[in-house]
């Protein structure tokens, strides 16, 4: 039990910017990532409802668009970001492998890495601001925009081959974790569904969409640079909301 607690602690205080207990304990390093699919629901909640705000005050599409692409960003204190440039900067080098993963340490901030970030906001900016003009700012799905992609990645942390220098090395070993995690997903998905009304399908699309860019993003990255670490997760994080955002403005 405490080390539940404990790496419940670490995970909200590693993956979320908001304030919380500082708590810290390698032997519950496990658990940081074990948590994440219910530190990235709560986040998402905390998203849904200032989201749900913005829309009562009726800011001007832009305006509103900016704020609700925005906070997904401050709420995770901007944590994967630096791994979604730092794999971009990798992958687009077309390099060797031992030169792609040079990159991937390298500290510096290259031309494709900022390049994809702009493309990035820009369509995160466009999908949000369309959805929001259009009403179809569905609570049950940004939920799952923040809580599928942090999830699944966190699942494949744990369970993919790591490259040499991965921090995360020791937490494939602890199957206790990995279930408990599962198990959370699993959980906050049917969460999502119960409270979605008669926006099933919708969610549905969404989930889908989440899992569709998180994994195939891991996969190919994993696949040109021989191994997964914490860069990966946080490209396959980013790119998972992406396509949650855009499932958004898909009409049924």
């Amino acid at each position: 039990m405490r080390k539940l607690l404990i790496g419940f602690c670490m995970s909200w205080g590693f993956f979320c910017y908001i304030p919380g207990p500082k708590k810290w304990d390698e032997e519950a390093r496990p658990y940081m990532l074990a948590w994440l699919p219910t530190v990235s629901a709560i986040m998402g909640i905390i998203w849904t409802l200032l989201s749900l705000l913005i829309s009562k005050l009726q800011l001007p599409y832009f305006a509103a668009g900016a704020l609700i692409t925005w906070l997904p960003f401050i709420i995770s204190g901007f944590i994967h970001v630096d791994g979604y440039m730092d794999v971009n900067d990798a992958l687009m080098s077309r390099a060797s492998l031992e030169k792609k993963r040079a990159i991937l340490k390298d500290s510096r901030c290259g031309t494709f890495a900022i390049v994809a970030m702009i493309f990035l906001v820009m369509m995160e900016f466009g999908f949000m601001t369309s959805a929001y003009a259009e009403g179809l700012i569905y609570p049950a799905a940004l939920v799952m925009i923040m809580t599928v992609p942090r999830g699944l990645s966190a699942l494949m942390m744990m369970s993919l081959e790591p490259m040499e220098t991965s921090q995360y090395i020791e937490m494939q070993k602890d199957d206790k974790a990995r279930g408990f995690l599962i198990i959370q997903l699993i959980l906050w998905v049917a969460l999502a569904f119960a409270f979605s009304g008669g926006d099933r399908m919708r969610v549905l699309i969404t989930v889908l969409a989440c899992g569709i860019g998180t994994l195939a993003s891991i996969f190919i990255a994993r696949k040109e640079l021989q191994g997964m670490n914490g860069d990966v997760a946080g490209y396959g994080i980013l790119w998972g909301e992406l396509l949650g955002m855009m499932s958004l403005i898909i009409t049924l």
